[in-house]
């Protein structure tokens, strides 16, 4: 019995020592009013970036930040000429801190995605990371990377058929489903990377 305990201990020692923790400027800092600003996007999904933007801001608010409206930033970005992720490098710190009236600027930066569906192999994965810029000193203070990741092998044939046919809806229907059902099919792997890195934003 205390060999598993034992075990046990090892095993979440293991799984927290490997984990990346958070970078912060400092131990007091909090990110106060947050705007997010548009993503950008390696992934070969064009849409992706959107998506996990509007859930980065849906899971701060429900955590109870204060958060700037999607449409207000981009808004103000669009006076700018700054419609999308890869132009803001285009902006100098000045133009946004005076844009945008908030605390802190978060950028989002989806390095990949996967549906993948071969034969009997399955495979949805979502790796992206974040990190939060200080409006005064338009320094760094918060930056942390995550990804989630579901892969199995398929043996059974009507599961296999089950899961392709899945896929293959997922795929041509996704932009019907964004719009509709505030869904994607890589919904589960962003939320729970989202919520990781949500979790570990100090509040005041």
């Amino acid at each position: 019995m205390k060999l598993k305990v034992l075990l046990g201990l090892l095993v979440l020692v293991l799984i927290f020592s490997c984990a990346s923790p958070p970078k912060y400027l400092d131990k007091e800092w909090h990110p106060g009013t947050i705007a997010i600003l548009p993503f950008t996007n390696d992934s070969a999904d064009v849409a992706l970036e959107k998506f996990a933007r509007q859930l980065m801001f849906n899971t701060l608010k429900w955590q109870k930040f204060e958060v700037i409206e999607l449409e207000t930033v981009d808004a103000k970005l669009n006076e700018l000429g700054i419609t999308e992720g890869g132009q803001l490098n285009a902006l100098s710190d000045e133009d946004l801190q005076n844009a945008i009236p908030a605390d802190s600027f978060m950028y989002g930066h989806v390095i990949d995605a996967k549906r993948v569906m071969l034969g009997i192999y399955y495979e949805k994965m979502y790796h992206a990371e974040y990190k939060i810029v200080d409006r005064q000193s338009m320094q760094r203070v918060f930056e942390d990377e995550g990804e989630d990741k579901d892969s199995r092998i398929v043996l059974d044939p009507a599961e296999l058929l089950g899961t392709a046919l899945k896929e293959f809806a997922a795929e041509i229907t996704a932009d019907l489903i964004l719009k509709m059902l505030n869904s994607h099919p890589l919904y589960k792997q962003m939320e729970n990377v989202t919520n990781r890195v949500v979790w570990k934003i100090p509040k005041k």
